[in-house]
């Protein structure tokens, strides 16, 4: 089997606001910076989440890079804050730490840490082999529901000792290579 490397990039900053938000304009920036970084090496395709703030982080990048995005609902959120589930922001919080704590609590609006790393999984085992990276732009919590599914957590606290209670940064760069061997990761939140 041929190596494939995977970038995942987490979207850009996005506006305070419930529902499914677009990027503030920090997010933007941040979304150029990224982009910047990434024309450096020819990628061959280019995913993202349908939620908004990762779908336009996914436009910056397609535009810089030359690529179409494809949306793949397997790279959304494992939660969402919204008013239909959660009384305010704070709540939404809460509910995301004790997904974060117990792994398999399954929230009002998604899917367990579990849950979303195993459809993570798919996503990136279905990829077939490339002659360059492969770019997903998806969110900060299934990028480290994915890497406990994968390595664990003990591995996961050795790579970042705070990523699992804080997430990697707004678009960031985490990249895995998928071989013979299975996973393995060469950056984390860069």
């Amino acid at each position: 089997m041929t190596a494939l490397e995977i970038v995942l990039i987490r979207h850009g900053e996005q506006i305070r606001h419930p529902g499914d938000p677009g990027l503030s304009h920090d997010g933007v920036r941040s979304a150029q910076r990224a982009a910047a970084q990434l024309t450096r090496e020819p990628a061959t395709a280019l995913y993202t989440s349908p939620l908004r703030r990762a779908a336009e982080t996914a436009a910056v990048i397609g535009t810089a890079v030359g690529l179409p995005v494809t949306p793949d609902p397997r790279l959304a959120e494992r939660m969402n804050w919204g008013p239909e589930h959660y009384r305010d922001f704070e709540h939404f919080l809460a509910e995301w730490r004790r997904c974060a704590e117990d792994r398999h609590h399954r929230p009002p609006d998604g899917d367990s840490s579990a849950e979303a790393g195993r459809r993570m999984l798919e996503f990136l085992d279905g990829l077939p082999a490339a002659a360059g990276p492969v770019l997903a732009v998806t969110h900060g919590g299934i990028v480290v529901d994915l890497l406990r599914e994968l390595f664990g957590d003990v591995e996961v606290r050795r790579l970042g000792r705070d990523l699992i209670s804080d997430g990697v940064p707004h678009c960031s760069l985490t990249t895995l290579v998928r071989g013979s061997a299975g996973f393995r990761v060469s950056g984390v939140g860069r």
